[in-house]
Formats: structure tokens, C-alpha cells, sequence
């Protein structure tokens, strides 16, 4: 499980463009979209689910949501719910992406 979460930091921390033979790995900056706050956080979530389906195999049946929080508008949270497939066991897991205001992802 610390690998997987380790793996999430890395696809979800990466900026979209910085990986020169892969350009659609990474995110863009979530917080600079130039879109309305609904519309900002339906792309975010879009945005993560792709990532997560395109580049971290061992995870299937992805659903990102937005926590609600009532502080900083720059700061958010996305609950991932997957599942792992373990010796043909599937195990339903659960991460929380946060989003700081300056754009990095931490995963916990």
C-alpha cells in the first residue's frame, strides 16, 4: 500500500509537460485553470481519475470526489477510492490527495 501511495505522489505531483517522452503524464497547476470553481475542481477530479487509470495499473475501478472545506479556496482534498486486486482477492482502498495552496499534492 506504501508503494502504491508513493507511486500516486509521483504521477499526481509531476506537472503535465515536465516529462518529455510522456506528455500527458502529470497534472496541470489546478490551482490556475481560468475556470469557475465548479467547473475547476469537475476538471481536477476528471483530470486525477485519467491519471490514476493510465499509470497506476495495479489500481481499477477509480472514483475521485471533492471533500467539501470551507477554508482557503486554494487548498482542497480528493478522496480516491479503487481497487486492488490482492492473490485474486479484490481489497477496496481509499487515499486522500491533498492540494496546497501552492499546487503541490501530498497523499495520505
Amino acid at each position: 500500500m506504501m508503494l502504491i501511495s508513493a507511486h500516486l505522489t509521483k504521477i499526481l505531483g509531476t506537472r503535465a509537460g515536465s516529462v518529455k517522452m510522456l506528455p500527458d503524464y502529470g497534472l496541470p497547476d489546478l490551482n490556475n485553470m481560468g475556470l469557475s470553481l465548479d467547473d475547476t475542481l469537475r476538471h481536477s477530479r476528471m483530470i486525477i481519475e485519467k491519471m490514476i487509470r493510465t499509470y497506476e495499473p495495479r489500481l481499477f475501478d477509480v472514483h475521485v470526489t471533492v471533500e467539501e472545506y470551507e477554508g482557503c479556496l486554494l487548498r482542497r482534498t480528493f478522496s480516491i477510492g479503487a481497487a486492488l486486486d490482492i492473490a485474486g482477492v479484490k481489497k477496496s482502498i481509499r487515499f486522500s490527495a491533498l492540494l496546497g495552496g501552492d499546487g503541490k499534492i501530498s497523499i495520505v
